[in-house]
């Protein structure tokens, strides 16, 4: 709002792109939605699922649903500390 006057969202996305754009970004995809969505993307790789959820308003359920989809490298560097653990694991069980 801007004193009781409330700002539309096409109001903030054109904020949104002039600022982009006086930094010197291609606002041509950049959008409010895309920060937001993003944020939360890489929040779910560092935070726990609930604190994500309560930073962004919604249900946990919201979070993975709509937010939780790792790139690829993110699914290698996940599954690469997976092995390293069952390596290490079966290295302890079988080492007298």
């Amino acid at each position: 709002m801007i004193g009781t006057t409330p700002v539309s969202n096409a109001a903030i996305g054109q904020a949104f792109k002039r600022a982009l754009e006086r930094l010197g970004y291609d606002a041509t995809w950049w959008t409010p939605y895309w920060l937001r969505h993003s944020f939360v993307t890489y929040s779910l790789e560092a935070l726990d699922e609930s604190e994500v959820a309560m930073l962004a308003g919604h249900s946990v359920q919201v979070s993975r649903s709509q937010y939780q989809h790792p790139d690829d490298e993110t699914l290698y560097r996940k599954s690469a500390g997976v092995r390293g653990k069952l390596v290490k694991a079966r290295k302890e069980k079988y080492t007298v």
